[in-house]
């Protein structure tokens, strides 16, 4: 049994086990979960992207554990991507109001 176990510990798996709970939390309560905003003005944004980073954050924890690999660089790795997405936001919504 531990066999069968150690076999669902494979990086595909383990994302469909992280899914899981986005999942139900998207079919329960969607109306209560942050959306990405379409501009970087105002503090709903903010705070939007506050939560869409904790919960990014949270699922690529777990996910680390699952797997059993390293936390070390988890969160500058995430900082950069997450500011480079903010950034992509940033350009996009000045080019709309051009």
């Amino acid at each position: 049994m531990k066999n069968f176990f150690e076999k669902l510990r494979v990086e595909d798996w383990v994302v469909v086990w992280v899914s899981i709970p986005l999942l139900l939390l998207a079919a329960l309560i969607p109306a209560d979960l942050p959306s990405v905003p379409a501009t970087l003005v105002g503090e709903v944004a903010w705070y939007n992207i506050g939560l869409l980073f904790a919960i990014v954050l949270v699922v690529l924890y777990v996910g680390c554990l699952l797997l059993r690999r390293p936390l070390k660089g988890l969160l500058p790795s995430l900082v950069v991507v997450f500011a480079v997405s903010l950034l992509e936001i940033g350009r996009a919504s000045c080019r709309e109001r051009v």
